[in-house]
């Protein structure tokens, strides 16, 4: 049957004794099936939160005679409150958060932090590991990050990021980055740091950091303040310098005139 090369084709089925029709367009006997849905789920941005207050942790051996890790930091979380919508929110690590321990291992150093944030009423715990010479450089690093929470919805999670060589700092130094700093958690979490400064396997009993070593994001920003002070001072030498002649070419012409 031929109407206008153009049949609606319908296909009955029959599921546990109820019949169901699918309806398709037939075009030239060629079947078209449903368009699909191409709808692209985007994620919400996060409501704004002020930056989280730093804190300060540190972890004596179980002698208790040696700090062996020190760590100043305001930390903020990216955490997810609703899988399917794909909802985030900003969580902090509120002031005088002080129930955190740790461990001093001769190869890895530990920092465990339990928190609560009143304004979103989220329970969490993070650990960081630091590890000493994973890339054979002899470098103390940030190795490990683990989170588990407990979100708005009341639905548990652990989200982590491994195999890290992050912080980066030669031992007996400590790692300095006062600017924000983003580490991408798994499942679209992340965590945010302002004004860290860290340093794991020490071996003194005291809570003074040792000689620091500045992050990227601190060197570029100490570089613009002397570059901003030299392009200001050789714009001041070149106004300087055209008052100068203006003002001798005045004098020039004054000169001539009472001749």
């Amino acid at each position: 049957m031929n109407i206008d090369d153009t049949t609606e084709s319908t296909t009955l089925t029959v599921i546990n004794g109820t019949t169901e029709s699918t309806n398709f367009m037939v075009t030239d006997g060629t079947t078209e099936p449903p368009t699909p849905d191409t709808t692209v789920l985007t994620t919400p941005a996060p409501t704004p939160k002020p930056n989280p207050t730093t804190n300060s942790y540190q972890v004596d051996n179980k002698a208790g005679n040696v700090t062996c890790l020190l760590m100043n930091a305001g930390i903020q979380f990216l955490l997810v409150k609703n899988d399917t919508t794909n909802t985030t929110y900003l969580a902090n690590i509120p002031v005088n958060t002080t129930d955190f321990d740790g461990d001093c291992g001769d190869e890895e150093n530990t920092l465990t932090i339990w928190f609560h944030d009143n304004d979103t009423l989220t329970n969490g715990m993070v650990t960081f590991t630091f590890s000493k010479n994973r890339t054979g450089d002899n470098k103390v690093t940030l190795s490990a990050v683990s989170l588990s929470y407990e979100n708005m919805e009341g639905v548990n999670k652990t989200v982590t990021k491994v195999n890290m060589t992050d912080f980066s700092v030669t031992p007996g130094r400590s790692y300095l980055c006062k600017a924000e700093q983003k580490i991408e958690l798994s499942e679209g979490h992340a965590m945010y740091t302002l004004g860290l400064q860290v340093e794991a396997f020490r071996t003194v009993n005291t809570t003074a950091f040792g000689s620091a070593e500045d992050c990227v994001a601190d060197q570029k920003t100490s570089d613009i303040v002397p570059i901003a002070v030299g392009c200001a001072l050789a714009a001041l030498v070149v106004i300087v310098l055209v008052a100068y002649l203006i003002g001798r070419k005045r004098s020039a012409r004054q000169g001539y005139q009472t001749v």
